[in-house]
């Protein structure tokens, strides 16, 4: 039943925040005189990028992905190991997205 419920709740957290993503396209759509119909048009590329700690010049990096049109949409994280196996690892992912060129 609790496994349930996360589902539910991931569920509506996507849902939550790809109509918050659409809305605020809505908002720039109409602040730069397209309508409505031009911004649900819009086609969508992505690209998830692995951070880790070896990872020196993440922000150099974030920055030129921000140069070249590309937002940060969201990020997931996954911990893996422990127990009687190796210790524990985050993986980090960033989930990015631009309009298609």
């Amino acid at each position: 039943m609790k496994r349930s419920w996360v589902c539910v709740t991931v569920v509506v957290l996507a849902v939550l925040f790809g109509t918050g993503t659409f809305l605020k396209e809505m908002a720039f759509a109409q602040e730069r005189g397209k309508d409505k119909a031009a911004v649900a048009a819009i086609k969508w590329e992505y690209k998830i990028i692995t951070m880790s700690k070896n990872m020196t010049d993440a922000e150099q990096a974030l920055n030129k992905l921000g140069q070249d049109g590309w937002e940060c949409a969201g990020t997931t994280s996954e911990v893996t190991g422990g127990g009687q196996g190796p210790p524990n690892m985050t993986t980090v992912r960033l989930i990015f997205k631009r309009p298609k060129q």
